[in-house]
């Protein structure tokens, strides 16, 4: 019950004010065209593959990516419910999950112009910063460092969002960088190809910067610094880890590293980070050599409910969300962001919302403070969700590995092993609510070496109602190292 009014106070905390500002986030859309309610399960939808689909729906199905009329509703549900934001980032992954041999850089093409008309319809008058993902491609994954037709076709669709500066770069390496709307004019938006980066992209492997990405984002972080600027870096592909299956690294290692280098050197210039490509409603944490946060980056939820076929994934299915995010004009500091699920058709309500997330600080404590209350886990469970989300940033030294579920006492030290002062802050790893698995680790003293309680309470809150209880619970996110 106290959570349930603490989310009530803060989903309606706050009206209008001066200088606020609202920005949608979405991501991957993943638009089935051939998807069909068929009384042949195996006629649903190709990115269902070779799964039979036995009871599919009008709005879609676990086992297939977006119908066309969710993706729509979708769109228009973000109409109704901000109809005027100040801009809307947009990252990526609008294809559908199937061979390549089925899909063509033709049918790409006209996928992600299919959707840009769709936005630019519901949204005409609103800047749009839209990035690549790794399925906006042919073949997908496989995104050069130079330039090619799909660039330079995505470049001239998006022509009403982008400067003439802009679609140059987006044209030679698909990034770029805009000023942002506002009163102040000291906001930046820099959109990233992060697809060079990934481990699937054959492409780049053994480059030590493709496209010279890491060296423009440098100049671009460290121009704003002198002019007193504040930044929001958005892209697709994230760093870090999935919470979901086992040492799962979406960036080559050196990339990864990398990237965390640049956000350490320049996080007092870096306002927010948005990506997408779990379709999960996640986050993950950036922390200095001392082990203080400083940095965070959102990973907004999925409109496509496809269910991931990555093995050893529990409970990969999605439920379609889109986000709203208030921030300050003039500091581009997050005030409120709320997160939007969807139930069939085309109504979206807010499941919850966080004040005050502006300083990594803050957005630490929040965190901590609200995922404490959530559904008891099993160990396997707290393990895992735990360093998913604020230790997933990097890899932890192979060395180092988790003790059983009955290991006893229980340690942390792989986390410790990133956070040097993780001890000393008596802090601990939770991960973001995925279902009803919360759980927040306490100490009865600051050692590594106390046997930690767990504290748990209620449900978390769905658009369907409270999940039911696992007995024992399935770890719904499982990030640990080799």
């Amino acid at each position: 019950m106290r959570l349930l009014k603490l989310l009530i106070f803060l989903a309606h905390w706050g009206v209008a004010r001066a200088g606020l500002g609202k920005f949608w986030h979405i991501s991957d859309l993943h638009l089935d065209p051939d998807y069909k309610v068929s009384e042949d399960p195996l006629q649903v939808c190709p990115s269902a593959g070779s799964q039979p689909v036995p009871s599919a729906g009008p709005w879609g199905d676990y086992l297939c990516d977006s119908p066309w009329v969710l993706i729509n509703s979708s769109i228009y549900a973000m109409k109704e419910i901000e109809p005027e934001p100040d801009f809307i980032l947009w990252t990526g992954d609008d294809t559908p999950h199937v061979p390549n041999e089925k899909l063509g850089e033709a049918a790409v093409l006209e996928i992600v112009e299919r959707l840009t008309k769709l936005i630019r319809e519901v949204f005409p008058d609103t800047k749009v910063y839209a990035a690549l993902g790794n399925h906006d491609f042919h073949p997908k994954s496989q995104l050069p460092p130079g330039s090619n037709n799909i660039y330079n076709q995505v470049a001239e669709m998006w022509r009403p969002w982008l400067s003439n500066e802009s679609i140059a770069l987006f044209r030679e390496g698909a990034f770029y960088s805009e000023k942002l709307p506002g009163p102040s004019g000291a906001g930046r938006i820099v959109v990233l190809n992060t697809n060079l980066y990934y481990s699937n992209n054959e492409q780049t492997a053994g480059m030590a910067d493709p496209g010279q990405q890491f060296q423009w984002l440098e100049d671009v972080l460290t121009n704003a610094s002198r002019a007193g600027d504040m930044v929001y870096i958005i892209g697709h592909v994230p760093p870090g880890f999935f919470e979901k299956t086992r040492n799962k690294a979406w960036f080559r290692e050196g990339f990864n590293e990398e990237y965390l280098k640049v956000v350490q050197k320049h996080h007092r210039v870096i306002a927010g980070q948005f990506f997408g490509h779990h379709h999960t409603d996640s986050f993950r944490m950036f922390y200095d050599d001392a082990g203080a946060p400083i940095s965070v980056m959102f990973l907004t939820p999925g409109v496509t409910p496809w269910k991931t076929t990555l093995p050893g994934v529990v409970n990969g299915a999605n439920n379609p969300g889109i986000r709203v995010f208030e921030y300050d004009q003039a500091t581009l500091s997050l005030q409120m962001w709320r997160d939007r699920s969807s139930r069939p058709g085309a109504h979206f309500g807010a499941v919850f919302a966080v004040l005050g997330l502006q300083e990594p600080q803050r957005q630490y404590a929040a965190i901590r403070s609200l995922l404490g209350q959530g559904q008891r886990g099993s160990d396997g469970v707290r393990r895992g969700c735990g360093r998913g989300c604020l230790c997933g940033g990097r890899r932890c030294p192979p060395s180092l590995t988790w003790p059983t579920p009955t290991s006893s006492p229980w340690t942390s030290a792989c986390c410790d092993s990133l956070r040097p002062s993780w001890r000393r802050r008596r802090s601990s790893c939770w991960c973001w609510p995925s279902c009803c698995r919360v759980a927040r680790q306490s100490t009865t003293n600051g050692s590594a070496s106390a046997r930690p309680s767990w504290v748990s309470r209620g449900h978390c809150l769905t658009t369907t109602g409270p999940c039911a209880p696992a007995s024992p619970p399935r770890p719904s996110c499982g990030w640990a190292p080799r």
